[in-house]
């Protein structure tokens, strides 16, 4: 049945479009060149080497087949952010199932959806949906790319599988930004994702925990699972930047950081950092090298009206990268009840 389910997508190919190739970076860029406005925007995935080339042409997230689109605001952070489903084979992104610039465009109202990249360049779309609230799907995790949770704002958490709608799991009480896959839960963080702070918390499935407030109150957007005692932690203030965050056993303490620009988007791959700049100018690298990190290296530049938003690093194929069984654990929860 499921195979079944997955021919109800709609689907597209960008033939321009070079292969993902291991190694190199996937970043989503926001905005068509042309003059932005508050409406939403084209969104498409660059690929580039990590020494900053691009390789080969865009593939645009717009007007796929049967009209799908995944469009997001030009000037939220945190939207179009990208994620790397556990197992390594899909990107998966959210955003507005309405064409670029659409008429009637409204944050709250519009439709959402969800998509996923396979490493080919297929392009495909589920359903359409609404989600009561909230700002446009912020980022979207996936294991295998089938079941799914989704982050957006004041919509709390969503769990939907492809195609199909999904259906909220944490309540529009939280905030949320973007969530990955911990151990047998996940971590999601946002602006008030405990007490009204910018924070970080634990889902089980069922229960939501505080583990701790971004330092500072500064505000984190994207963060990376690096294993079971280390996060880095994204945050578009510009004086936090680039937190590494560890466990000691005890609590979540912060380890060091690398300051001086605000960050939307981060990625790693060994002891190099990938980074969008928040103000989506810039992608940036640097390096963990155990006591610090080095100084900030610019890689690349977007276009006049263009930006770069979320970002991951490209894996080796069939690469296994799952930090958990998360959502099976959930969706064996939701069995027995």
């Amino acid at each position: 049945m499921r195979n079944v389910l997955f021919l109800a997508f709609a689907a597209s190919a960008t033939t321009a479009f070079a292969q993902f190739s291991a190694g190199n970076l996937a970043v989503a860029v926001v905005g068509d060149g042309q003059t932005p406005t508050t409406s939403n925007m084209a969104v498409s995935i660059r690929q580039y080497t990590t020494t900053g080339s691009q390789v080969g042409s865009d593939l645009s997230l717009n007007n796929l087949a049967g009209g799908r689109n995944i469009t997001t605001t030009y000037g939220e952070t945190s939207e179009a952010n990208l994620s790397l489903s556990g197992d390594g084979r899909y990107f998966t992104i959210g955003g507005y199932d309405l064409a670029v610039r659409g008429a009637g465009f409204n944050t709250i109202t519009t439709n959402r959806a969800v998509g996923r990249v396979d490493m080919n360049g297929n392009v495909e779309v589920g359903a359409a949906f609404q989600a009561n609230g909230g700002d446009g799907v912020r980022a979207v995790w996936s294991n295998d790319g089938t079941d799914y949770l989704l982050t957006g704002g004041d919509m709390g958490v969503l769990r939907g599988n492809f195609p199909g709608s999904p259906s909220r799991v944490v309540s529009t009480a939280y905030s949320t930004r973007t969530i990955k896959a911990f151990g047998n839960g996940f971590i999601f963080n946002g602006s008030n994702a405990f007490g009204g702070e910018n924070g970080f918390a634990l889902f089980d499935g069922t229960t939501v925990t505080e583990l701790f407030a971004t330092p500072g109150g500064a505000s984190a957007r994207d963060f990376v699972v690096v294993d079971a005692n280390t996060l880095y932690v994204a945050t578009s203030t510009g004086s936090a930047g680039l937190i590494k965050m560890t466990f000691n056993g005890t609590s979540w303490v912060e380890a060091y950081r690398l300051g001086g620009t605000g960050i939307s988007g981060v990625a790693f791959d060994g002891s190099k950092v990938y980074a969008t700049a928040s103000n989506g100018t810039t992608i940036l690298s640097t390096v963990d090298n155990g006591s610090g990190f080095g100084s900030w290296t610019t890689l690349a530049t977007a276009a006049a009206n263009t930006r770069f938003r979320g970002i991951e690093v490209v894996p080796e194929p069939g690469t296994m990268l799952a930090l958990g069984a998360g959502l099976a654990a959930l969706a064996a929860r939701r069995r027995r009840k």
